[in-house]
């Protein structure tokens, strides 16, 4: 990674047309959950930050920033109920800037912004079977591959399996009795 600076800030209104460039590839859509649309529209952007500036407890969610410019996207959710020490990680960098550690580095440093500010010991991300650069990233990140949900994703047609990594740390706190 030669002089590349990725840094996460929080999204602010005036990402709004840079994020429905950068979002509109079905090779990102692909690759994510259904309720990310594709095409991408203005109207999707401005959804889409008006939803992630209204950060709750546990919720974080960050622009990934590359030498100042919106390349992506990051956030953590925290889980509640019996799986409240647990938050779940997820992310996706437009595809001009795939393969130039990016998104390793946003994982790093959400990974610090995480524990710090969350009590949690697990962090986790369901990855698709078929996007291994994204298997890659997390394995070089720490993140152990703990099961496969068999054929539990149903995406563009196709039945995918369901990778599931995570990330455990020693909590720095006492459990709630809860």
């Amino acid at each position: 990674m030669e002089n590349i600076a990725i840094t996460l800030r929080n999204w602010s209104a005036s990402d709004t047309h840079d994020l429905a460039i950068i979002a509109n590839y079905e090779q990102v859509a692909a690759l994510l959950r259904n309720n990310f649309p594709t095409p991408f529209s203005i109207a999707h952007a401005t959804d889409f930050i008006d939803r992630n500036r209204k950060q709750s407890d546990g919720n974080i969610q960050k622009a990934i920033i590359c030498n100042d410019k919106l390349v992506g996207a990051i956030s953590v959710e925290l889980k509640d109920d019996i799986f409240k020490y647990n938050a779940e990680l997820g992310y996706w960098v437009t595809p001009d800037f795939w393969g130039k550690g990016i998104a390793t580095k946003a994982i790093e440093l959400m990974i610090e912004l995480t524990f710090a500010q969350l009590k949690i010991n697990r962090l986790y991300a369901e990855v698709f079977s078929n996007n291994a650069a994204s298997i890659r990233i997390l394995e070089k990140c720490n993140f152990v591959k703990e099961g496969i949900l068999k054929n539990a994703i149903f995406k563009n047609g196709q039945f995918l399996d369901c990778y599931i990594f995570a990330l455990y740390i020693e909590p720095k706190f006492l459990p709630i009795n809860q």
